[in-house]
């Protein structure tokens, strides 16, 4: 008896393991997300707080050993042009995404975008009743990001 629950224990664990995969790499490499400046739609020219978003993201994806980060500082990227700057930039993921600010309320949305096949892998998306809830939003993408490579701490 002992032994088939083993053998059955054993067969769902083989069976159940594509489950549990992270990702679609190389087992032991880890993937290099590159990071994008998020658009802005607002009232008032905002976009200077791009490189304190750029920041709370590389820092909190840092913390986690299953990402590789780099941060592209220029101007936000459209999904269309996305792909061909992930290959470029030869990495496996970017990270693309808009905030939107509406009187006192703000969306954050955001987009992680397979390099080799160019579809959207996971997706972001957020609303706020202040736009300092911008600053949460930061802290749950890293952690759905860090979620997605597999890093069961959050970041």
């Amino acid at each position: 008896m002992f032994r088939k629950i083993w053998v059955l224990g054993l067969l769902l664990s083989v069976l159940a393991s594509p489950f549990f995969t992270t990702w679609a790499g190389s087992p032991g490499r880890i993937p290099t997300v590159l990071i994008t400046p998020f658009r802005f739609y607002a009232a008032q020219d905002i976009a200077y707080l791009n490189y304190g978003i750029l920041e709370m993201l590389s820092t909190r994806l840092l913390r986690s050993r299953t990402i590789r980060v780099k941060e592209l500082t220029k101007s936000p990227v459209d999904q269309a042009a996305a792909v061909e700057l992930a290959q470029k930039e030869e990495v496996d993921y970017i990270l693309v995404g808009g905030i939107t600010i509406f009187d006192d309320r703000v969306s954050t949305d955001a987009r992680l975008i397979a390099a080799d096949s160019g579809t959207a892998v996971l997706l972001f998306s957020r609303f706020g009743r202040r736009p300092g809830d911008v600053l949460e939003h930061m802290d749950l993408l890293a952690a759905e990001m860090a979620m997605y490579f597999g890093d069961p701490d959050k970041p």
